[in-house]
């Protein structure tokens, strides 16, 4: 993307006053507890799951929407900053962009006929159209998920993987993008975000472009907070640091004419430390306290990491009313057992659906 992302400088705290605060299948275990959410954001609210089946044909009525309020209480937008209208407009291909945390996803995790299966089987039975993708260990493993989708005469994919964003667990970590490009989308340019040290994993961001509509994807993985929130704080500056990036996108570009999507693993649940973010005009879709986790032990999950979060404009021009948290065929194993495969991811993907 050239020049269009200045380097934005950062302090030690952004923060003035911190706060503190089964079936079965071979040896698999399969976790049948996939949630549709039909959640149309204005001040954050519980939400409520849908068993209706994604359609393709659904056309969802755009909401109304205000986007200038101001609520007082946690996890609610305060006035936007950046909240004028534009020249988006709404169109009529339905597409679910998702993100997946993969855990650690190396060629060799990728090579495991079953882990693949299941990645590609959940791909396709729940129409993800573009997945931001975390936790690769190597260039290789997103392009062995590319052929095996291509295998299966399910539309033409094709992926990207950015250089080095940053460490995870004994290994370098890369981000991704993976997409369906029968669906009309196509990738203009990417970039990952070097110029700034501060985040523990470099933000990477690629702009897309569908039936002459302009997208931009900012796909993170922040900093864990640790197993006794140790590191809550450097995960809350990486939160500030995110909205200190959205304005510099904002102040040197027209917005007005993009559809701009922040989302991936953020650590976190979206309630106040996400202040900077709301205010800058973002909207997380996901609602408070929806789980993205799982394991065998608790298939329900208990914290809420993954999320997508869309512009204000976005929201009103294209949002199709429902996001998701798939659970369905995700399979977490048991490794002690010797005979069982690999674990998948201790993540789920997250989807929405939009009208572009």
């Amino acid at each position: 993307m050239g020049c269009l992302f200045p380097k934005f400088k950062s302090t030690k705290s952004l923060r003035q006053t911190p706060s503190l605060a089964a079936s079965s299948s071979k040896d698999y275990g399969t976790l049948h507890n996939s949630q549709e959410i039909a959640h149309v954001p204005t001040t954050p609210s519980p939400s409520y799951y849908s068993p209706s089946p994604y359609n393709p044909a659904y056309t969802p009525i755009n909401p109304p929407l205000d986007i200038t309020y101001t609520a007082d209480r946690k996890g609610t937008r305060g006035d936007s900053i950046h909240s004028k209208k534009g020249s988006l407009r709404r169109g009529n291909m339905p597409i679910r962009i998702a993100t997946w945390n993969l855990l650690l996803f190396s060629k060799e995790k990728a090579s495991h006929p079953e882990v693949l299966k299941i990645i590609v089987d959940i791909i396709l039975a729940n129409q993800l159209d573009l997945i931001a993708v975390q936790e690769l260990s190597d260039k290789i493993a997103l392009k062995l998920v590319c052929d095996e989708l291509n295998r299966s005469k399910n539309g033409v994919w094709k992926y990207k993987v950015s250089e080095r964003a940053g460490r995870m667990f004994q290994s370098n970590e890369y981000l991704g993008y993976i997409w369906n490009t029968s669906k009309g989308l196509r990738m203009k340019s990417d970039r990952l975000l070097t110029q700034n040290k501060s985040f523990a994993r470099s933000p990477y961001l690629a702009k897309f472009i569908i039936n002459k509509q302009n997208m931009l994807l900012v796909n993170v993985h922040l900093k864990a907070v640790g197993l006794a929130r140790e590191d809550i704080n450097r995960t809350r500056d990486e939160v500030d640091l995110l909205s200190l990036l959205i304005q510099s996108i904002y102040s040197i570009s027209d917005f007005t004419s993009v559809h701009t999507f922040l989302l991936g693993d953020f650590n976190l649940c979206p309630d106040s430390d996400f202040d900077r973010i709301y205010q800058s005009g973002f909207q997380n879709l996901l609602a408070k306290g929806t789980h993205t986790n799982i394991s065998a032990r608790n298939p329900r999950g208990s914290m809420s990491y993954d999320n997508i979060w869309v512009s204000l404009e976005t929201l009103e021009t294209v949002y199709g009313g429902k996001c998701g948290v798939v659970r369905d065929g995700l399979v977490d194993v048991d490794t002690r057992r010797e005979d069982r495969a690999p674990t998948v991811s201790d993540h789920c993907p997250v989807w929405a659906t939009f009208n572009l």
